[in-house]
């Protein structure tokens, strides 16, 4: 099943496949459930990042912390990793993503923009705008070009999280092992202090 977005009606529509690849239209007619679908498909990139993260740090954790298919040493291990990679991963990803889009900016710049400011548009304010499409069509599409940006933006950003995130985590995975290790020792030599 999947939504489309009838450009004719501005309706949300629903496509379902049925053998032989042929899809039956039904259009969504609660307004509120358009609503939700319209809000969901304005979310930006730094957005849906967070909202990955915040559900990974819920819940993947918590399942390796109670696998008991390893020893709780490795159940430990295991669970702390996992939080430090996904707080490096949201992290970095939402900076990323935000300082790259606003980086794709400068090289997509539109007609519109220049007659505000009386500039002359130099070959580098235009250089990521598609050259199938001249940059004078973006004048006007505020949504078009967003979303232009927003994808090249992103795209930039994977590129430089491939570069960031495992270095990152592995620091961010022995500061907190360490942390818990020292912890742990505290509480070894409290209760042998205790016992004596």
């Amino acid at each position: 099943m999947t939504l489309n977005i009838d450009q004719n009606t501005n309706k949300t529509q629903k496509a379902t496949s049925f053998k032989g690849g042929a899809a039956k239209l039904y259009t969504i007619k609660n307004e509120k459930v358009q609503k939700y679908i319209e809000k969901a498909g304005n979310f930006s990139t730094p957005a849906n990042r967070f909202l990955i993260g915040a559900t990974a740090l819920s819940i993947q954790p918590w399942m390796d912390f109670n696998n008991k298919d390893v020893d709780e040493e490795t159940r430990k291990m295991s669970a702390l990793r996992t939080v430090a990679k996904i707080v490096v991963g949201t992290t970095t990803g939402i900076l990323t993503r935000i300082v790259c889009i606003r980086l794709m900016k400068n090289f997509t710049r539109t007609m519109d923009e220049f007659e505000k400011t009386g500039k002359k548009a130099t070959k580098w304010d235009t250089f990521l705008i598609p050259t199938n499409i001249p940059y004078e069509k973006f004048s006007g599409a505020e949504r078009l070009l967003k979303k232009h940006r927003n994808a090249l933006g992103s795209f930039v950003a994977i590129a430089v999280m491939l570069l960031t995130d495992a270095p990152l985590t592995k620091l961010l995975t022995n500061f907190i092992n360490g942390k818990r290790k020292e912890i742990e020792l505290k509480k070894t030599a409290k209760k042998e202090v205790n016992n004596d």
